[in-house]
């Protein structure tokens, strides 16, 4: 099949490699600017790849006999390069049979535009970090979120399958959720990271804690969460917490976040119990904590 990127920055990096690795045919990226940062990087990964501006993209489009269109744009452009697109084929007779969004938020409603045209379309969300630095084989073991129409997500699911890598079904109604928890396994692994090099006391920041960190997620892959779960809370060493505790508060919001996590940390080693001994006792300890945030919740709901 042969493919149409919008944009050329990252997302249509790693798209490309993706679809080079498998055979697949990217004919042509458009581009903002040949001067722009992405548009140059890109040239220099992908010299064999046509760059061509909106201006003449209804020209190229006519011959070139595109079968899909993957936008890679930022999410707050979507909506505004679909319209743009629909705008640009009006022009022309023959159009894509799909198109894509990469968008882990939105939802392939954004591609609607399209539809006047029976192009099919779906949001093809990769649960990945996508950098310029990504290996060539970088969708193996990969999960792909699909969300959209029929034959758009039965492409995607073929494509991402040829690559070795995997595909969830998710409803238009789950995709902020699901999209809030991509965060989290991402990004705020990031932070919690730079929290922990930040609230430890020696000179060597994150490096002495990497292996322990990694050593956790092999134990999540292997035990499940709930098994994996060591630690002061599920020993009820609740002295040890309090200490934590008071020994954060020259780290208001990272203070705030031992409470919090130690709170759902009770309710994942509660769970097979029929009382919540653990969550009681944080309770007691961080009735500072919650007593603020019940505060704070009542002055939201005032406003």
């Amino acid at each position: 099949m042969r493919w149409l990127l919008l944009g050329s920055g990252q997302a249509a990096a790693a798209v490309t490699r993706w679809f080079l690795q498998i055979g697949e045919s990217v004919v042509m990226v458009v581009i903002s600017s040949e001067k722009s940062q992405s548009a140059i990087r890109y040239a220099e990964r992908f010299p064999n790849i046509e760059q061509l501006s909106w201006e003449h993209l209804p020209y190229r489009l006519q011959d070139a006999a595109i079968d899909g269109v993957i936008f890679c744009t930022p999410d707050t452009e979507i909506a505004p390069t679909a319209e743009r697109f629909v705008h640009e084929i009006e022009k022309i007779s023959k159009f894509p049979q799909v198109a894509w969004q990469l968008s882990g938020a939105l939802s392939s409603q954004q591609l609607n535009p399209l539809k006047r045209f029976s192009i099919s379309v779906a949001s093809v969300h990769p649960l990945a970090a996508l950098t310029w630095q990504l290996p060539d084989q970088w969708v193996r073991g990969m999960y792909f979120a699909l969300e959209g129409e029929s034959l758009a997500c039965e492409w995607a699911q073929i494509l991402v399958g040829k690559a070795e890598g995997h595909t969830i079904h998710l409803a238009e109604s789950d995709k902020v959720r699901y999209h809030a928890a991509a965060v989290l396994a991402s990004n705020a692994l990031v932070a919690l990271a730079d929290a922990v090099a930040t609230i430890q006391p020696t000179q060597y920041g994150i490096a002495p804690f990497l292996p322990i960190m990694r050593q956790t997620l092999e134990s999540v892959a292997k035990l499940g969460t709930h098994d994996a779960l060591t630690g002061p809370v599920v020993r009820k060493d609740f002295a040890t917490i309090e200490k934590h505790y008071n020994a954060l508060q020259a780290f208001p919001i990272l203070q705030s976040c031992y409470a919090q996590l130690s709170l759902w940390m009770a309710e994942m080693a509660d769970a097979d119990h029929s009382t919540n001994v653990r969550k009681i006792q944080l309770q007691r300890i961080f009735v500072d904590e919650l007593s603020h945030d019940r505060k704070k919740r009542n002055r939201d709901r005032e406003k």
